[in-house]
């Protein structure tokens, strides 16, 4: 039993790597039926945590996975009818990722690497506009390709991702006085880069 124990922990010390850093993301909502009109166009710097689940691997040097995580912000705006308001945004992005190079591996320490995913990206967006709040939820498909780069102290990611194509949703504008909702059908595209530390 101790033997078993001690290899599964092992081979999850193979597969699973933690990082964490900044992203700079932005989002766009326009009218369904007139794109010249837009609802939301906004820009956010969020904190973000992921995990990268190898699946397959060779030699150290090239990998196979599952990229996930999650990232979130909150940007005080402050008070509108005697209340305190905030805009906040958050998502949750999965990837079925490839890697050559640095971090395909916990052990490649290569001075560069590569990766790239295909995946899906789950968001809920919520922004003041004096008595109004828009927000948004929606699931959008997402590509991504990063750059990794082996500076010694820490590993360090580089990357873009974005929504190859727009996603149909509903904008929904509160009224904070009557709290009456308006939805709007509109269609949502995204893109965004970051920078992200292995640990």
């Amino acid at each position: 039993m101790l033997c078993i124990s001690a290899y599964a922990q092992t081979s999850n010390a193979d597969k699973l790597m933690f990082r964490a850093g900044i992203m700079q993301a932005y989002f766009s909502a326009v009218d369904d039926t007139v794109p010249t009109t837009q609802y939301v166009n906004q820009g956010y710097r969020a904190l973000a945590f992921e995990t990268y689940y190898i699946l397959n691997q060779k030699n150290d040097i090239m990998s196979f996975g599952a990229l996930g995580g999650i990232s979130g912000s909150l940007r005080p705006q402050g008070q509108s009818l005697g209340k305190f308001r905030a805009s906040g945004q958050v998502s949750v992005p999965v990837y079925a990722a490839f890697r050559l190079g640095a971090q395909s591996t916990p052990y490649n320490r290569q001075k560069v690497g590569i990766g790239a995913g295909l995946g899906a990206m789950y968001a809920h967006t919520s922004t003041f506009y004096g008595t109004y709040s828009a927000q948004l939820s929606y699931v959008s498909p997402q590509a991504m390709a990063e750059v990794i780069l082996n500076m010694r102290a820490a590993m360090l990611t580089l990357r873009f991702h974005m929504s190859p194509l727009s996603t149909k949703t509903n904008t929904v504008l509160v009224d904070a006085r009557t709290s009456e909702k308006i939805k709007l059908p509109s269609k949502v595209s995204n893109f965004g880069f970051g920078i992200v530390y292995s640990f």
